[in-house]
């Protein structure tokens, strides 16, 4: 048993009049041998005098204060209804899993769990007998992953990217809320779809073909651009982060960022389009058009311009533009 930790649980106890008192007779009535009973003939009937001075000790108190109160003095008032529930029927012989509070004697709360029997005699209860451990810092450690675990639930479904978890063989173990938005699917429908699925079919066996190429070498941060389908089949690029994950040295599950960069992928075909169109004009007019850099040296020329000054686009890149402009007072380059 260990001790609990005071900075960590604390609870609010009223004093042994009230508990003995007003809190027995609301939840027990007044001739129950449990309220009649003090601890020891409760909890420790039976028990070696060391052993009820050990679990005395755990709770604060000396041997002869233990022998003196009533039990309803060390649960916590938030049990009390639990313990009736659990020892007061004629059915409740023997619970091999309970989990109780109990109240310290410098107003700190401890858990305990473990098993207990309720000795029956004329259909009453009236001999209780259990072996319980103090489980504070277990419950302690339980609550803090929990939380913790609702912090991590919580940046990941407020990403901005959809954030998963797969297994070997690419099927869904989780996705983030993030992934229900763009995709269009519920997580639940995600969980145990693979992959491929929504793969757009022009792009699925390439796909396919890279994901089993770095299965084998490991996939360390992998990065792949595709196509994929919502839904309502409408096409949405993604870049794709994967990393295979290994416990003992062995693959066990692939993790992954997708970001949805349709827009970007849109605007990136819009410039192209728009270089294009650009470069035909170049190429076309009659009139000779030569960049250059802030230091007038040349970065291109179109056609017109090799044939009006009898070089090729070769010979003159990275040349000085007073190559085929001689600077003079009249003709001069300015930034």
């Amino acid at each position: 048993m260990t001790t609990p930790d005071n900075s960590q649980i604390s609870a609010e106890v009223h004093e042994p009049d009230a508990l003995t008192g007003d809190m027995t007779d609301q939840y027990f009535p007044e001739n129950h041998p449990l309220v009649r009973a003090n601890l020891a003939e409760i909890l420790f009937s039976g028990l070696p005098v060391s052993q009820v001075a050990i679990i005395a000790g755990i709770l604060g108190y000396i041997l002869d204060e233990v022998r003196r109160m009533n039990i309803f003095q060390l649960l916590h008032p938030d049990v009390l209804v639990q313990f009736r529930e659990l020892f007061s029927s004629s059915d409740a012989a023997q619970k091999d899993h309970v989990e109780l509070r109990l109240v310290t004697r410098d107003n700190n709360m401890i858990h305990v769990e473990g098993s207990a029997s309720t000795r029956i005699t004329d259909g009453k209860p009236y001999l209780l007998r259990g072996i319980f451990r103090d489980v504070t810092q277990k419950k302690r450690l339980e609550a803090e992953l929990l939380a913790s675990e609702k912090r991590y639930k919580n940046i990941v479904n407020n990403a901005m990217d959809i954030i998963f978890t797969a297994d070997l063989q690419g099927n869904f173990t989780f996705v983030n809320s993030v992934a229900s938005d763009i995709i269009g699917y519920t997580e639940q429908e995600l969980i145990g779809m693979n992959y491929l699925e929504l793969v757009h079919p022009a792009y699925r066996q390439e796909v396919q073909n890279h994901y089993q190429r770095h299965m084998v070498t490991g996939m360390e941060d992998i990065r792949y651009r595709f196509l994929i389908l919502t839904r309502s089949k409408e096409p949405v690029w993604v870049d794709q982060n994967t990393k295979l994950v290994r416990v003992d040295g062995k693959p066990s599950w692939v993790e992954g960022i997708a970001r949805d960069v349709t827009e970007q992928v849109k605007a990136m075909e819009a410039l192209r389009e728009s270089e294009t169109y650009l470069r035909a004009i170049l190429v076309n007019i009659s009139e000779a058009v030569i960049t250059i850099d802030r230091n007038a040296r040349i970065i291109s020329a179109n056609p017109a311009a090799e044939k009006i000054f009898g070089y090729s686009e070769t010979e003159i890149e990275g040349r000085q533009l007073a190559l085929l402009i001689p600077e003079t007072p009249e003709c001069r380059h300015v930034d």
